[in-house]
């Protein structure tokens, strides 16, 4: 089946950024606790290979860089232990509203 995410039995390169971009997301959102963040880039997005349909994946995503309110993820999808995809994720702490909890 041919979609934006599958095409010739492999997975796409965009398939592969969408589960980056969602895994470093999970990373920022933990590193910052409660408070919100805002997806602000993403940068030296790098591929290796496809994977066919089938493979199993791991996805993992690390804070590779924290100064005041931006924070940086590099984020990896692995096939069988070697690097298929990865890309860097930049993303800033939003203020809140202590009373109303809105975003400033």
């Amino acid at each position: 089946m041919e979609s934006i995410f599958c095409q010739d039995n492999h997975i796409s390169d965009i398939a592969l950024l969408d589960s980056m971009v969602h895994s470093a997301t999970a990373t920022a959102s933990k590193a910052c606790g409660e408070s919100g963040i805002s997806l602000s880039e993403v940068k030296e997005f790098s591929l290796c290979f496809l994977p066919k349909t089938g493979e199993k994946m791991n996805v993992a995503g690390a804070v590779v860089y924290r100064k005041g309110k931006n924070l940086l993820v590099e984020s990896r999808v692995y096939v069988e232990g070697e690097i298929a995809a990865r890309c860097k994720v930049k993303f800033f702490k939003e203020d809140r509203n202590e009373n109303t909890g809105e975003t400033l």
